[in-house]
């Protein structure tokens, strides 16, 4: 599965995201985020996978300031489309078994959820999402189990930073990985889908003078490798501090 639903999808022109839905035609990939046709945009993914159908959407914040011609607005997935966002989730939720919501939002360098991704994740819980998984900052942000105001509970990622960059900051070579577990029961006759476990793990991009770019779990890295990263000497103990202070999670 791949997210295309991004601030930098209309950076090269309408044209590029056709060619994107065109190289991944003939691949076994899920694409999210962006559509060739109307119809297509129309109705919302649902992926089966052990027997649990996933029903998943990606929606971006906006385009850098770039708008989708006429005639193509259905190529992506805006959350200023607020009636088709919604819509997207009351098909999910009377046709899938569990609602991911893949939104690329927030603020850059930010290791607080601002307060527009907190209007946007009380929004689509409140209207059924089960698992939130957010992108944009380049930088990690907190992981939490949040409660809509209508008593709907969700698995909220706010950021998971970047797995891989060029970005010289300290927060933007820490990133997160998400791990959970997904689980379909069946309790006094009736089927319930719920995340039952979930973790946020930490992983740094790595590079060296004369090495390619590489990804390592925090849990991995070494106070070797940090003095010879070519865009900031660092150790573990700094990593690893700087971790707890963003996420929260005790050593």
């Amino acid at each position: 599965m791949i997210l295309h639903a991004s601030n930098h999808a209309m950076d090269k022109g309408i044209q590029n995201i056709y060619d994107a839905i065109d190289y991944w035609s003939d691949k076994d990939v899920t694409v999210l985020g962006i559509h060739k046709s109307a119809a297509d945009a129309a109705v919302p993914t649902i992926v089966e996978k052990n027997g649990i159908k996933i029903g998943m959407i990606n929606y971006t914040y906006g385009l850098n300031g770039f708008v989708l011609p006429a005639g193509n607005e259905f190529a992506v997935d805006l959350l200023d489309y607020r009636d088709k966002l919604l819509s997207d989730i009351e098909y999910l939720e009377e046709n899938a078994d569990i609602t991911v919501a893949f939104l690329h939002m927030g603020i850059e360098y930010m290791v607080t959820p601002s307060a527009a991704s907190k209007e946007m994740v009380e929004l689509v819980v409140s209207h059924g999402v089960d698992l939130c998984i957010n992108a944009h900052p380049h930088v990690v942000e907190p992981c939490v189990d949040y409660v809509a105001k209508n008593g709907n509970k969700a698995v909220v990622y706010y950021s998971l930073g970047n797995f891989i960059s060029a970005q010289n900051r300290l927060d933007s070579l820490l990133g997160g990985m998400a791990k959970l577990t997904i689980q379909k029961t069946v309790q006094n006759g009736t089927s319930v889908t719920e995340v039952t476990e979930h973790e946020l793990l930490p992983i740094v991009t790595h590079s060296a003078y004369g090495t390619a770019y590489s990804v390592y779990h925090l849990e991995d890295y070494n106070d070797t490798l940090g003095s010879q990263h070519i865009m900031h000497r660092m150790t573990t103990k700094e990593l690893w501090n700087r971790w707890h202070e963003i996420v929260g999670d005790e050593e």
